[in-house]
């Protein structure tokens, strides 16, 4: 590797480490699942596809992600008159975030047969 590969390889592994830099590979972990969540439940709602104008994606991320559910097979885009697209979650989509559901609900109620006093973590998630 020439000086200046390294020199970048070591700046980038520097700026890789600070704080902005570990949210967006959090951000970038997460958002999936937040949106799928969003898909079904709107799906859920409407009892039909998802108009695209009604997910207000975060430019790139949001899109990147929509294409990548797509690809994964946990959203069909579909044909809408009101829309340019829209999305319908598939029935492995359904049953894993209801699977989701579930299992926050159960560590929810287990929590709550804890010692009386909600955990800090269960004091910020109340608070925001």
């Amino acid at each position: 590797m020439s000086t200046p590969d390294r020199l970048e390889a070591t700046v980038e592994n520097r700026l890789s480490k600070l704080g902005p830099h570990e949210e967006l590979r959090t951000e970038i972990r997460k958002y999936p699942v937040r949106l799928l969540k969003l898909l079904v439940a709107l799906y859920e709602e409407r009892a039909a596809p998802v108009p695209d104008h009604m997910l207000k994606l975060p430019p790139y991320l949001g899109e990147t992600v929509l294409r990548a559910l797509v690809e994964g097979g946990m959203v069909e885009i579909r044909e809408a008159s009101y829309a340019i697209r829209a999305y319908a979650p598939t029935q492995e989509a359904i049953r894993i975030v209801a699977e989701l559901s579930t299992a926050v609900a159960a560590g929810r109620k287990a929590g709550a047969k804890g010692t009386g006093a909600p955990s800090a973590r269960r004091r910020n998630q109340a608070a925001n």
